[in-house]
């Protein structure tokens, strides 16, 4: 039955004022599996798939060290990728006492990739399956759950086996990335049928029990607040993630501080530490750019004094001139080297030529002497 009186008037029209301004807010239903997974994918596409080339440069800003560090520091980080060519450097934000404000830079194409310390000037120039340091580098998109190995991989035009095998980083490449790990055990993920509160905001939260949870905000898109995830069912915690700060303001919704608990190692760690706090390191976004990457990111150059080490042609050398490109097929260095390899071989052929001669006559001679007497 319906009631019209001017008390009902008022209180209709609070209602809507209130929803309209979201203070208060009517219970929204519950999302689909396939529509979590789809909105991970869209934010992959709209970040790191669906541009010809595009940059992300985000900052480490605090390291604290629960009982190990994990190896990284403050520091400033850009990550880029144009066509199939991929960058990413990292510059020390303070001094340390033994390197100094250390800056390094690692390229790849489909051929080979360089991985570069400026501190120590030396440079490794390596097969391009072997690009662990140019995706090891990419701290925001892995904390995001965005597997950034699996596009490596199909812009170099090899397995994301082959890239696994020759990074040697198992550990790195089998984090249960999103929204692979959904898709793959799409039977094991359940969503609650209730929100749920985080941090104060409304979420949907998915879980695969005792392996895996997302916290998603119940609004458009679907965005993480927060995730936490273990080694694998019946293993310990292996580490947690919370997002801050979304915004939209370089066309994609993103997160503009990510913070992330490492535990610890298993199982190469004490036992005694698996699943205790290692390391909380906070992330904070400072530029995104699409399709505006410059060439000139990829050329490197290296200045006199750096000794290049050449997996590949099984050389290494030191640079002799200025703006040297590891890229290029022989560098004037390395081909003084190989000539001189060859020269070397050459000579040794022409050495154990002569002395298989030599051993060849004296053999006859004594058959010679030993016959005829």
């Amino acid at each position: 039955m319906h009631v019209d009186t001017p008390l009902c008037r008022v209180i209709s029209t609070a209602v809507t004022v209130l929803l309209s301004a979201g203070v208060v807010r009517v219970a929204s239903a519950i999302p689909s599996l396939e529509a979590v997974i789809e909105s991970m994918r869209e934010r992959e596409r709209q970040l790191v798939r669906n541009h010809e080339s595009f940059s992300i440069s985000f900052e480490i800003t605090s390291v604290d060290e629960h009982h190990e560090s994990g190896g990284q520091k403050p520091a400033a980080y850009r990550n880029a990728r144009k066509g199939g060519r991929w960058y990413a450097s990292e510059q020390l934000l303070a001094p340390m006492d033994d390197i100094g404000t250390d800056r390094r830079i690692h390229i790849s194409d489909s051929i080979k990739s360089v991985d570069c310390h400026y501190s120590n000037t030396i440079a490794f120039v390596q097969a391009a399956s072997n690009t662990s340091n140019v995706c090891g580098a990419w701290h925001y998109t892995q904390a995001l759950g965005i597997n950034i190995y699996e596009l490596v991989a199909e812009t170099h035009g090899i397995s994301l086996e082959e890239l696994t095998n020759a990074a040697g980083n198992e550990w790195v490449f089998s984090r249960p990335y999103l929204p692979g790990a959904i898709e793959k055990n799409t039977g094991a993920y359940d969503l609650a049928p209730d929100p749920v509160q985080v941090r104060g905001i409304r979420c949907w939260k998915l879980e695969r029990e005792g392996v895996d949870e997302i916290y998603m905000e119940d609004t458009e898109g679907l965005p993480i607040v927060k995730r936490v995830y273990w080694v694998g069912e019946g293993k310990p915690l292996q580490c947690e993630v919370n997002f801050y700060e979304y915004s939209d303001r370089w066309g994609v919704l993103l997160p503009s501080i990510a913070v992330v608990t490492n535990y610890g190692k298993y199982p190469d760690g004490p036992k005694e530490l698996w699943g205790v706090k290692r390391n909380t390191i906070t992330y904070k976004l400072t530029d995104v750019a699409f399709n505006s990457v410059e060439d000139s990111a990829f050329e490197l150059k290296l200045d006199p004094g750096f000794r290049v080490y050449d997996q590949i042609r099984d050389l290494s050398y030191v640079v002799m001139q200025p703006g040297a490109d590891p890229f290029s097929d022989v560098l004037p260095e390395a081909q003084e080297l190989l000539r001189e390899e060859s020269s070397s071989r050459s000579r040794l052929l022409l050495v154990g030529n002569i002395m298989l001669i030599g051993a060849l006559g004296a053999l006859l001679l004594w058959r010679y002497v030993t016959r005829w007497g």
